[in-house]
């Protein structure tokens, strides 16, 4: 018992003289609550209470004296059980239990007739009892965070309920009385364990947003498309077909709007991708036609790729295969990359007569298995017949290293097909009738779409054109967009509606691309440029070269070719502000040698100490450590905005197997390819720590979203050396470090070099850094310092000091991870904002909505949109209607956001380097002023909820709030962006920009021509 928690809570129930009495965050135990409700009288007729974040393990039989009580907070306790005395809560109208250890409720629940808001969330409840029957006043209920498997149909009561929560349990179905739900607006179902959705749903006519994300919903109801209020559907991270998440992609309107076409107008559909991959002269094509019933002919090596149908039959229905005939040089392979999907039959192809090391068989298919894990191979050995050496492959091997990834061997003979061509086709029919949604539902109006517009043989179609066909087809300008989009994620055509410049074509045909690809590649002079290519020797290539159907390649198409070959992360365009005329990498023929690195490198900074990570990368169960084919061409385009460029020279300080690149804090990273280790990353400089977990998380990033097939895992070299190795030798895996320190408390790590007992400190090992950390953990030291430090438009980095320098790279990694965990929620608007009420409301805890402004940020400049609208101090600025229940949801993020944005603000109006007049610059310092008076009154409104005030009582907690912005948002900001939207659709003109990695940013138009610029200009 504490004396001191006693004294102050008879105090403060002395002190109440409104019925409101706080005993929050005191440690009260169960013991000293028995003692209170014996010795103080008037805690038995308070009409508020607030126990939360207390130790209370039960509570005493003395709580049914509670008969006046309106609203009780018990949230952050430890209560495993309720007593029957509960029933005598017959007024509670708001009860909190968030984050105790309630296992089952009792039946006294039924008792709760007048609750009307219930909060459950982060127990051990397993199931619900059938008193839950009597909740019928109920309007907002959340049991997120527990363990519940089924919904008892006593739920059918909950006819007044309008918000409920139950996302993060392990339900599986849903009960037919969920139909009984009408008047529900808001349903949390993410994350658990969902299989199929009720035709109930079809009842749920007052729904405005449902989340499903992170189920195993492989269909959705076609009663979902007919919700006429639902605005917000989320679906990701579950096994539907790929046009559905394809359309999620485009954001909730477009999935919406595919879902009523699908419902209006669908029609049953059965097709699938078949590449066919190999080396050069394997037979690829002379196959392809076998199966297709074409006369045997002596076929040209395929330059590029080649498509052509192949229908088959599998169960008594039709399937119609997309034949993709990929040509097998090996200079082509990171473009024909970009085309495998996860959704396909693969066929590898060899002869049999070179071998299997020639035929590259295992190379082939490690390709495949790092792409698309989830593919089907069959490994064909053509040209066979009696003196072939098929039977030299080694299959076990295979099946050993890929898994259920291979699921035959053939040998064929393309020119005299006979049986074993049938048995291969028939394997092929199988393969492709167990892919998961081979036959599905598609709206038929797009079909015919795709049909019109691809039957005339076009290489490529311009937009308009391409919006007439589809409005013959019925489609109007939103549904034309989202079909265009749409095929473009399942493979179809090539189409980018995030780029103006590139939105104005639909590329019908890959191949039409990969043939020009092809002629730069194999280009002797652009080889002899070591990748730095003019543009108007490309120019020359492609005009010499021929389009598959004969015709020559106009200046326009050159140009589109260029802008997607960067889009392809195979090619980015060096800053005119370096060249006389344009030149772009070629990120494939960059030099094959290490160049002398000692100005890069070893001179740099050489008293500093340095850090050292190693990023391994390992497929499969066995974790067999390999590096993906063109890893470091694809690291080369994706970080050339951070390539450290030598004095004079155009090309950056990077060959086949490395590179170097530079912080905008003036940090250095050298990146070099192990072989068998995997990529090392060694960085010095003022921000060093910092910027090499930057750096690392950007090759994972890049390694398991482009090859999904393969793992990796950061290891931190330790500081100091042993008696068994030298410094660096013993690698630390930095996740699991972070798990030891944070999640079970231990401050060191057993060194995993056999035999040493050396215990380093965690905290040494991570460089004292937390930047990979949750983003709360906001670096506050620093955000002190820095905001210390800067002040006005003069100071720029160069400037700063080397401590500062670190702690603003530590700040604006912690905002960057952030919003790149937002991403999903990014495509329906920005996540950068603050908000500040515009009167005093939140100081009156009875609030329950006020009026806000909210202050839009460039996602880019990390700027107010109004401190790049100079004279306009109302751009981006707007005044909303904020519930309680929102704003307390928002609060983490909102915290984290603008005290992030603080010290970045005076740096980040430096740096930006804008062309404004001595006027104008005058009108930004007064609206830089205004930023910061808007960050600080953000800052003082978000902690107002957060600095230990719990007079507000039970609103101040949401279902389940997060301890993670993270998690708090993803319903929050897509709310605020059916809000935004509402009053200004352009949403103050930011413009969405998707980089090639598919992280989304929301940027001030001035910026939009850094990632979206426009056809490349070819002289």
């Amino acid at each position: 018992m504490d004396d001191g928690a006693i004294v102050e809570a008879r105090h403060r129930i002395a002190a109440a003289t409104d019925g409101h009495v706080k005993l929050g965050g005191l440690g009260l135990t169960s013991g000293d609550l028995a003692e209170l409700l014996r010795d103080s009288p008037a805690l038995a007729h308070v009409t508020v209470l607030d126990l939360s974040d207390n130790n209370l393990d039960a509570l005493p039989d003395a709580v049914a004296a509670w008969t006046s009580l309106r609203s009780l907070d018990l949230n952050d306790n430890r209560l495993s059980a309720l007593p029957d005395a509960v029933a005598a809560w017959t007024s509670l109208t708001a009860l909190g239990l968030d984050g105790n250890q309630l296992t089952t409720l009792p039946d006294a629940v039924a008792s709760w007739t007048s609750l009307i808001v219930l909060r459950l969330a982060g127990n051990q409840l397993t199931t619900l009892p059938d008193a839950v029957a009597a909740w019928t006043s109920l309007t907002a209920l959340g049991l997120d965070g527990n363990q519940l498997t089924t919904l008892p149909d006593a739920v059918a009561s909950w006819t007044s309920l309008t918000a409920l929560r139950l996302a993060g349990n392990q339900l599986t179905t849903l009960p037919d009385a969920v139909a009984d739900w009408t008047s529900l607006t808001h349903l949390y179902l993410e994350g658990n364990q969902l299989t199929a959705l009720p035709d109930a749903v079809a009842h749920w006519t007052s729904l405005v947003e449902l989340y499903l994300d992170g189920n195993q919903l492989t269909a959705l109801p076609d009663a979902i498309g007919g919700l006429a209020k639902l605005q917000t559907l989320v679906v990701s991270g579950n096994p539907l077909a790929p046009e559905v998440l394809a359309a999620e992609m485009e954001g909730t309107e477009a999935l919406l709007a595919f879902l009523r076409d699908v419902g209006t107008d669908g029609i049953s559909i059965s097709e699938a991708k078949l590449l066919f991959v190999g080396a050069g002269e394997a037979g690829k094509s002379s196959l392809l036609g076998a199966l297709r019933g074409e006369p045997w002919r002596d076929r040209h090596q395929t330059q590029g790729m080649d498509i052509k149908p192949l229908v088959v039959s599998h169960a008594g229905r039709q399937i119609t295969l997309n034949g993709w005939d990929f040509g097998g040089q090996q200079a082509y392979q990171p473009a024909h990359q970009v085309f495998f999907s996860a959704a396909a039959v693969y066929v590898v192809v060899w002869k049999p007569r070179p071998g299997v090391a020639a035929g590259m068989v295992e190379s082939w298919i490690a390709m495949i298995a790092h792409r698309a894990p989830d593919a089907r191979v069959l490994v064909v050995a053509s040209h066979g017949g009696p003196s072939s050496r098929a039977d030299s492959i080694d299959g076990q091997h295979l099946r050993q290293r890929f898994g259920d990834l291979i699921v035959g061997f053939h040998e064929v003979d393309s020119a005299t097909p006979d049986d074993r061509l049938e048995a291969l086709r028939e394997a092929i029919a199988v393969a492709a009738g167990t892919l998961p949604h081979v036959h599905r539902n598609y709206p038929a109006s797009w079909q015919r779409t795709i049909e019109a517009v691809t039957a005339g043989g076009q290489q490529v179609i311009d937009y308009r054109g391409y919006e007439a066909a589809a409005a013959a087809q019925g489609l109007n300008a939103f549904q034309a967009r989202t079909l265009a989009s749409n095929a473009h994620h399942l493979g179809k055509w090539i189409y980018y509606a995030d780029d103006d410049a590139l939105a104005a074509f639909v590329i019908l045909q890959p191949d039409w691309l990969n043939v020009a690809i092809a002629a730069v590649l194999d280009s002797r002079d652009a080889v002899d440029a070591l990748g730095l290519v003019e543009h108007r020797m490309l120019g020359r290539l492609w005009s010499a070269a021929q389009a598959p159907d004969g015709t020559v390649y106009t200046r326009e198409q050159q140009r589109l070719f260029l802008a997607l070959m960067g889009r392809f992360e195979l090619t980015y365009q060096v800053s005119l502000d370096a060249s006389p005329e344009p030149v772009s990498l070629i990120a494939q023929l960059v030099p094959a040698a290490q160049p002398d690195l000692r100005r890069a490198w070893a001179d740099f900074r050489p008293g500093d100490r340095e850090y050292l990570e190693v990023c391994r990368i390992s497929e499969g169960p066995a974790g067999r450590v390999v590096i993906p084919d063109s890893l470091m061409y694809r690291l080369i385009v994706r970080l050339h905005h951070q390539r450290y460029t030598e004095p004079d020279s155009l090309q950056g300080v990077h060959w086949q197997q490395g590179m170097v690149l530079q912080s905008r804090y003036g940090a250095r990273a050298l990146l070099t390819v192990r072989t068998g280790v995997g990529v090392q990353v060694q960085v010095r400089g003022p921000d060093a720590v910092t910027y090499l977990r930057q750096v690392t998380d950007e090759i994972r990033y890049c390694i398991e979203r482009f090859w999904p097939g393969l793992t990796t895992v950061a290891l931190v070299a330790c500081r100091d050396g042993c008696g068994l190795a030298a410094p660096g030798a013993g690698l630390f895996d930095v996740d699991k470090l972070i798990k030891l320190r944070d999640a079970h408390g231990q401050s060191v790590a057993q060194c995993p070099i056999s035999g040493c007992d050396a215990f380093p400190a965690i905290d040494s090992l991570l460089g004292g850094s937390r930047a990979s950390d949750d983003a709360l953990a906001l670096l506050q030291d620093g955000v002190a310092l820095v905001d210390s430090h800067v002040r006005g438009l003069s100071q720029r980095v160069t400037e700063l000091s080397d401590t500062v320098k670190a702690n603003l790279a530590g700040v604006n990694a912690q905002l960057t991870a952030l919003m790149w965990q937002l991403n999903d929620e990014a495509a329906d608007g920005p996540r950068l904002f603050t908000l500040t009420p515009v009167g005093p409301s939140l100081r009156n805890p009875q609030w329950t909505s006020v009026r806000m402004r909210l202050t839009l940020y460039c996602e880019h400049s990390l700027q107010p949109v109004h401190v790049l609208e100079p004279g306009r101090r109302d751009a981006g600025v707007y005044s909303i209607d904020v519930s309680r229940e929102w704003w307390v949801r928002a609060v983490p993020l909102l915290k984290a956001t603008t005290m992030l944005l603080k010290p970045l603000l005076g740096v980040g109006m430096a740096e930006l380097k804008l062309e404004f007049s001595e006027e104008q610059w005058k009108a930004v310092e007064e609206q830089v002023s205004l930023a910061n008076e808007t960050l600080n009154a953000a800052a003082e409104a978000a902690n107002q909820l957060t600095a230990g005030d719990h007079s507000a009582g039970l609103a101040e907690r949401a279902p389940g709030a997060p301890t993670s912005p993270i998690i708090a948002e993803g319903a929050t900001l897509r709310t605020l962006h059916v809000a935004l939207r509402a009053q200004d659709v352009t949403i103050a003109d930011l413009r969405k920009v998707v980089r090639p990695d598919g992280r989304i940013l929301w940027v001030h138009r001035q910026f939009e021509h850094l990632y979206h610029s426009g056809l490349p200009v070819i002289p």
